[in-house]
């Protein structure tokens, strides 16, 4: 029986993943069970499909009025009644968890992997599927059902296809993976153990073995492309570290993320530093110089400034949502920490950043805006003419020959370029979104 459950691939159903727990849960009600269940080291053999695109179908709702919610929360409360029924099984199965998410930074800070763009879903994480056309009830309920299954099975092949495959990032081959919907499983998955229970038992193990600084390090990974902190991913990790701090008060949760950040504000220095006359934006610099201007965002190596402030944000974020709580004693924790050397710290570089940000979305708009200069102005403009595409770039024998004719260059180069700057402010947040969490912060 359990090598069937454990040595061979567990079935990419729903029902099945739902159901192993309970199946575990009988196996080891007795003493020569539970050693036999212990042997075959099940729970890294369990918790992989997680990290596994044949089983993301299955992790997903079938429809939004589905009442037992997404297979990855079920899974979760199941292992946890596990670990409750069977005390000792609590350190292996938390030894698991820890692995499961070294696995997902292995992945993220992999080289050779990239973030592939997350599959569609709605605000509360379901699947959106065509619905059914059928006039009566029960034959619109199986059309239904055979609709999802084939949107399910479709987007297996897609999932499969995209592993198999290689992108073109710049010069460099990286291999798509759903890195995103990977994240949001298995916090949906780890928040439902943590936080099934009133009880801080699980929290506590999780911190004793020290769960802490992977969990709080994938907000930081460099594979996640720049709209992470907007991803429904991102709240899933937020929401793992506020159950924590809530049911366990314990403070290291923000020292961790305190730590990650300030190491994260250290990188972001050089975004400080003016650049030479005629001047310019240090991001429009940094995106000129990356060679490959229309995948630059997705690689951090081409872009590290841009991929540091998608860090930071998402970890601006998680703050803002650990300490969102009317429980006194956290919000003297969240005080109390932010009030130490290292908060301090962040929070005079976390000043220094949003200084610099308004700079350069000040910058980065007047440069978008065409005629927002005065003409002759040099102001930003040689990287500006980096970002047009060649075939549109003026040849060097060609010279306007008059003011009006220099003037219509101008701002047909400035529509031109203007997509590729307008799509690095979408990536910066600077319309006021990436702001707001700081404005929060020094609130």
């Amino acid at each position: 029986m359990l090598h069937a459950l454990l040595i061979k691939d567990v079935p990419a159903t729903r029902e099945v993943l739902g159901s192993l727990p309970n199946v575990f849960s009988a196996l080891c009600l007795n003493a020569r069970g539970l050693h036999s269940f212990v042997q075959c080291q099940p729970f890294e053999r369990l918790f992989k499909v997680l990290l596994s695109p044949d089983y993301l179908p299955a992790m997903r709702r079938r429809r939004s009025s589905d009442p037992l919610g997404d297979t990855a929360s079920n899974l979760g409360s199941a292992v946890d009644e596990l670990m409750r029924h069977q005390p000792t099984l609590k350190t292996d199965a938390t030894t698991a968890i820890i692995k499961l998410l070294e696995e997902i930074c292995n992945l993220g800070r992999a080289p050779e992997y990239i973030c592939q763009k997350p599959s569609i879903q709605k605000a509360d994480g379901t699947v959106a599927v065509p619905p059914a056309r059928s006039s009566h009830a029960a034959e619109e309920a199986s059309s239904e059902d055979e609709e999802e299954e084939e949107a399910l099975h479709t987007f297996s092949q897609q999932q499969g296809e995209a592993e198999s495959s290689r992108q073109v990032v710049g010069t460099e081959e990286r291999i798509p993976i759903p890195l995103m919907d990977y994240i949001l499983n298995v916090m949906k998955f780890v928040e439902s153990i943590l936080s099934n229970n009133t009880t801080d038992d699980h929290c506590q193990e999780f911190v004793n073995q020290k769960g802490l600084l992977p969990l709080v390090s994938i907000l930081g990974l460099p594979n996640l492309p720049i709209d992470f902190p907007t991803s429904a991913a991102c709240q899933a990790v937020a929401g793992v570290c506020k159950s924590i701090l809530t049911l366990s008060h314990e403070p290291k949760v923000l020292q961790e993320g305190l730590c990650q950040l300030d190491s994260i504000l250290t990188s972001l220095e050089p975004l400080h530093r003016p650049i030479e006359v005629p001047g310019g934006s240090v991001l429009l610099r940094e995106l000129a110089n990356a060679g490959h201007v229309t995948d630059a965002t997705l690689s951090a190596r081409a872009t590290p400034l841009l991929h540091a402030l998608t860090a930071a944000h998402a970890y601006i974020l998680m703050f803002v949502h650990t300490c969102r709580v009317g429980q006194s004693e956290i919000r003297a924790i969240s005080v109390n920490q932010w009030g130490s050397q290292l908060g301090l710290s962040v929070l005079s570089k976390l000043s220094q950043l949003y200084c610099s940000l308004v700079w350069e979305s000040t910058v980065l708009l007047s440069l978008c805006t065409p005629n927002s200069l005065p003409p002759g102005c040099e102001f930003g403009q040689a990287d500006m003419q980096k970002l047009v595409p060649k075939e549109e770039k003026p040849s060097g024998n060609t010279t306007a020959s008059s003011a009006s004719g220099s003037r219509r260059t101008a701002e047909s180069e400035a529509v031109s370029v203007d997509s590729s700057a307008g799509g690095l402010l979408e990536g910066m947040g600077l319309d006021g979104d990436t702001l707001a969490p700081m404005e929060i912060i020094y609130s």
